[in-house]
Formats: structure tokens, C-alpha cells, sequence
């Protein structure tokens, strides 16, 4: 008996002599100003600041003491003294739920403090475990009260993002920053218990292909469809590609921008695009089903759009118009009309290739073989249906991608007049008034994840599956394995 409790004296031992990370991930570094002026530093207890350099300390802190760090003339200052090399701020020994600040919000780990390299200012960097950081990330991206399963994909993805992405700002001394650009992480002041219990229930938890980390981009609602990768962004994946969504009860799965004329011109100019007066816009319709149109990707996001004007014409990039015209998304059509008039009075819609020649100046013909849009009344307008949008809600087959062929051998009836060349919407001269709508569905890039969808599968999904989690992840990233990383 004694030599066994012995031994276990003996692993408590050694155990205490592992670093702290390896209970709660590897740690990681997280930006959490870059190229500020000042920051105020404190502790829920006593705290030291640590030479970065020789392990000396520098100054202390007491209990909700503030520190004023200061960045001038590219020399960092302690109250008002001068502190040659960067430093840690450390909290003294204490109790669990007690922690640093940092302009009144607390942050779990250990911080760094040193001039930017990449802006002008300094840069604080907090050092936690990955599975602390995640407790952080999680209420940004996803309300912890939607069902535990698709908590628990998010935590996955964004577990996954975070180990993929680490060292994306390696230059500026850290792994990732904490808005959208990486993952909004709000420190310990966002934390929400549901949240850090979705992430320990899935702890190390990663998606992989070809046992290797992916990209697990996700978004908010995808409209309908998500969207293959090279549509949307550069480079082609094997599992990022376009599937049924289920995220029709989404606040944002309708959405709609009314824009004047001279707005357009405006934020063209702005833009550095000088068109002059906007004569039109050749886009192809979206239509249900895979889209086939060259400008539209397979769910129906716009590649390309071409404003044409008096002085020149543009062609943007679904990307650009959106952030241009602060769309919610690159799912969209786009309606011209004006106020009070018959809508075919502003605009026609007529096919547009080598052999056509558009008059900009007079309302060109209606071809038979298309419909002109926005000639209906629509208080709240519906994306064209598809298999994943029924009155009984949305039914599903985890893992299932959208075929191409096969969905565009069931669509070769719909629309194959108007389905591979743009159009253009033309504006007549005596139409000064007319508007420009963009109707569009979703919200976010569209690729991956779509965190509405995956509620919607959580939510209909066995109630007594614990791992129901995985099918979610492995619909929105085909061909991947769920694995556990450490």
C-alpha cells in the first residue's frame, strides 16, 4: 500500500511540473490593441510588471490600481517613466476568478506590452491557453442559447480557424487579432457559460482533410446555397464547396437596398470610378437552382457586375459592390424602377453577347424569351425556390453537396434562356428618378459554416445524439474527419 501511494505522490509530481497549457490547448497570443497611443492596465489583485528581457520586475501594481502605459516619441512609458524594452504584466498568486484589465475589461491571461512594429503606437498581446480563448470567441459568433449541437460546430470551427491561422501576424508579435479580420474575441467580459460548455465538450476537438487543418470559414446565413471557395475568393478547395443551406429563418435571409441614381455614380466616383451618369447595369437574373450564369457562382453570388456609364463602364467584382454598396452579401439580383410609374418605363432587361448592341439612350426592346424584373408588387420579396425552402420547414441530408450536372439536368427546362449570359437593365433618359434595388439573401461571405443552417440542423437533429455536432461540420465542409487534435 505504501509503495503505491508513493507512486502516486510521484505522478502528482511530475504532473505539476507540465506546463499549465497543456490542461486547457496550446497557448496562443491575441492582439488586443495594435498601434494605440496609451492603455490603462490593472488587476482584480496584485500584479507585477516583468521585464520582458531579464525576467526583472519593473514596477506593482495593487489591487484595481490603474497603470497608464504610454506610447511617445517610440519609447513606451510607465506613469510617466521610461521603459526601454517591452514587459509582461502578471497577476500575483490568488484566487481563479480574479484577473487583468485592460481599459475596464478583463482578460484571462498573462499580458504583453511593447511598441508596434507595423503601426505607429504599442501593441498589447494577451498570452491564455487556446481553449480559454475560445471561451471569448464563441458569444461573438454564436448565441450560446441556440441548441448545444450547433454551440458546439462553431466551437469546432473555430477551434479549427484559430490552430490554421496561427501566426497570421506574426510580424506584429502575435497569432491573431481579435475583430472580424480573425475572429472577434471579447475576453473574459463576453464569456457566457453555455458557450465555455460548448467548447469543453468538443476540447481539442478539429476539422481535417487529409488529416491536415483547413480553413473552417463560416458565416452568419448563406440565403439558400453556400457557395464553392474559388467564387467568392482565390484558390479551390476539395471541401469548401456549395450546399443546400436551412437557414430560412434567418433575419437576414431576405434583405433589400433601394439606391438613387446619382448615389450609385456617387460611391463609383468615390471609388475612383468616374462613369459619368449611370446608364446601366448588366447582371444575369438569379434563378433557382445551380446558376450557370458566367457572373454568378453556383448558389447565384455575383462574380462580376458591370455598371455601365456615359463616360466609361466598370466592371467590379461581387466583393467590391458589396463593400461599395454595403450589401449584407453577393447573393443579390438587382431591379430597376421608378416611384410612382410603371417600372417598365425605367428599365428593360435584354440578353447581352457579342452580337448584340445596347442603345443607351432609349429604352431598348423586351426580348420575348426574358421577363422584366421588378414589374410586381413586392412587399417582401422570396428567393426562387428550392429543394432546402418548404412551407414545412427545411428538410435535409447531412453531408450532402449540391451535384452540378444533376441540378442542371433538373433545371434544363427553368430559365435556360437567361441562365448563361448577363443582361442588361437599361435606364431610359426620361427616367430621372428611377432607383436601383438590390434584392438580395444572407448575410457574410457564404463559404463554409453558415451558423443560422446550422441551428436549424441542431435543432431538428436526434435529440439524444451527443456527436450530432460532427454531421453538422461535415455537411458545410465536405469530405472532412472530426478529430481530436490534443
Amino acid at each position: 500500500m505504501r509503495n503505491k501511494f508513493s507512486l502516486v505522490l510521484v505522478m502528482v509530481f511530475l504532473l505539476s511540473l507540465l506546463p499549465s497549457y497543456t490542461l486547457a490547448g496550446p497557448l496562443v497570443r491575441i492582439g488586443i490593441f495594435n498601434g494605440k497611443d496609451s492603455v490603462a492596465v490593472g488587476g482584480q489583485r496584485a500584479f507585477s510588471l516583468v521585464d520582458a528581457t531579464d525576467g526583472s520586475i519593473i514596477a506593482r501594481g495593487q489591487h484595481n490600481e490603474k497603470l497608464r502605459i504610454e506610447y511617445r516619441d517610440g519609447q513606451l512609458y510607465i506613469n510617466n517613466r521610461l521603459q526601454k524594452t517591452p514587459f509582461f504584466v502578471r497577476l500575483d498568486p490568488g484566487e481563479e476568478s480574479e484577473f487583468l484589465t485592460v481599459e475596464g475589461r478583463r482578460y484571462r491571461g498573462e499580458l504583453e506590452i511593447r511598441p508596434s512594429v507595423t503601426k505607429k503606437g504599442l501593441t498589447v498581446i494577451e498570452i491564455l491557453p487556446l481553449e480559454e480563448y475560445l471561451y471569448g470567441v464563441i458569444p461573438w459568433e454564436i448565441s450560446p442559447a441556440w441548441p448545444v449541437e450547433a454551440v458546439k460546430a462553431q466551437a469546432v470551427a473555430a477551434r479549427t480557424y484559430a490552430l490554421y491561422n496561427a501566426g497570421k501576424h506574426a510580424k506584429d508579435g502575435f497569432d491573431l487579432c481579435n475583430t472580424t479580420e480573425c475572429q472577434v474575441y471579447g475576453g473574459r467580459e463576453a464569456e457566457d457559460p453555455r458557450g465555455n460548455w460548448g467548447v469543453d465538450a468538443t476540447r481539442g476537438m478539429v476539422a481535417t482533410y487529409k488529416n491536415k487543418l483547413i480553413p473552417t470559414y463560416f458565416h452568419s446565413s448563406s440565403g439558400g446555397y453556400t457557395e464553392n471557395i474559388e467564387n467568392v475568393w482565390s484558390g479551390k478547395n476539395d471541401y469548401i464547396r456549395a450546399v443546400p443551406d436551412f437557414d430560412q429563418h434567418s433575419p437576414y435571409f431576405h434583405w433589400e437596398l433601394t439606391l438613387s441614381k446619382d448615389e450609385i455614380g456617387k460611391r463609383l466616383a468615390g471609388a475612383g470610378y468616374k462613369i459619368g451618369s449611370l446608364q446601366g447595369i448588366k447582371l444575369s437574373p438569379l434563378k433557382s437552382g445551380v446558376n450557370e450564369a458566367v457572373d454568378r457562382g453556383v448558389s447565384g453570388r455575383v462574380k462580376t457586375i458591370v455598371f455601365l456609364g456615359s463616360e466609361q463602364n466598370v466592371i467590379l467584382t461581387g466583393n467590391d459592390a458589396r463593400r461599395l454598396f454595403q450589401l449584407n452579401s453577393t447573393l443579390f439580383d438587382v431591379e430597376l424602377s421608378e416611384p410612382g410609374k410603371d417600372n417598365k418605363a425605367a428599365q428593360t432587361l435584354v440578353p447581352d453577347n457579342k452580337q448584340t448592341t445596347v442603345n443607351l439612350t432609349k429604352p431598348a426592346k423586351e426580348s420575348p424569351a426574358q421577363t422584366p424584373r421588378g414589374t410586381e408588387k413586392k412587399k417582401k420579396r422570396k428567393r426562387p425556390a428550392t429543394t432546402a425552402n418548404t412551407e414545412q420547414g427545411p428538410t435535409f441530408v447531412a453531408g450532402s453537396a449540391i451535384s452540378p450536372a444533376a441540378a442542371a439536368k433538373r433545371d434544363s427546362t427553368q430559365n435556360q434562356a437567361s441562365s448563361l449570359t448577363p443582361g442588361v437593365h437599361v435606364l431610359s433618359q426620361d427616367s430621372p428618378n428611377a432607383v436601383i434595388i438590390f434584392a438580395g439573401h444572407g448575410s457574410g461571405h457564404g463559404l463554409g459554416l453558415s451558423q443560422w443552417g446550422a441551428k436549424a440542423m441542431a435543432e431538428q437533429g436526434p435529440k439524444d445524439d451527443h456527436t450530432y455536432y460532427q454531421q453538422i461540420l461535415k455537411h458545410y465542409y465536405q469530405g472532412v474527419d472530426i478529430t481530436k487534435w490534443y
